[in-house]
């Protein structure tokens, strides 16, 4: 039977043999391994500021997002979620009290 290690993955078969069916639960016992459950679709180079690329990803299912993007700091490198600008009830985009733009998360992971 076909394994699934996935986020949200069905625990119903284990090395060493199969749980019946009507047992299977959700494996929650260990975070799963992003870099073997997500794949970059396509990367973008976007060299400025701390911005390196912009990166297309594509879950297992098949379900591909776009605009995350690669970024570096002095703690190396990392990557953002997709976001848009804040935008207030006038249309004019919202800034925080250091008056930088804020944004919204489009996507997360959990």
């Amino acid at each position: 039977m076909p394994r699934y290690d996935g986020p949200g993955a069905w625990a119903g078969a284990e090395a060493g043999g199969d749980r019946a069916c009507g047992d299977a639960r959700p494996d929650t016992t260990q975070a799963p391994n992003l870099a073997t459950t997500i794949a970059i679709a396509r990367l973008t180079p976007y060299r400025t500021g701390q911005m390196l690329a912009f990166l297309s990803v594509t879950t297992p299912s098949g379900i591909i997002s776009h605009d995350w993007r690669l970024r570096v700091s002095r703690d190396g490198p990392w990557i953002a979620p997709p976001s848009k600008l804040h935008i207030d009830k006038d249309g004019q985009r919202r800034i925080d009290t250091a008056g930088k733009k804020l944004y919204s998360p489009l996507i997360g992971i959990s």
